[in-house]
């Protein structure tokens, strides 16, 4: 929209993305345009944070028209296997968390 673009869905997943933002951030989300033309948000995400977040936001906010959508179902599944393992992985994944914070 900012670019004066055709859009249809992008609105709601922009939407989407804010929320998350917010809850990741405790923050409103800005967002500018890098050297390479690639929208991104100002803030960094932490770097012992899974690789997903980053993907996320970059794949929704950019968006490369209108019939050429990013799967949010591939990202469900994938967070899924992430954040909603099995007792014994999530227990192997939170020791390993807990070495990276310190």
């Amino acid at each position: 929209m900012k670019e004066r673009k055709p859009w249809t869905t992008q609105i709601d997943t922009y939407g989407l993305l804010g929320t998350i933002h917010c809850l990741l951030f405790l923050d409103y989300m800005k967002v500018y345009k890098d050297e390479r033309g690639r929208w991104k948000i100002t803030k960094s995400f932490r770097r012992h944070w899974d690789h997903i977040w980053e993907r996320l936001f970059d794949s929704l906010l950019n968006t490369p028209s209108c019939t050429e959508q990013p799967s949010l179902g591939n990202f469900r599944v994938e967070f899924e296997s992430l954040y909603l393992a099995d007792e014994e992985q999530y227990s192997i994944q939170r020791q390993r968390h807990e070495v990276l914070m310190f």
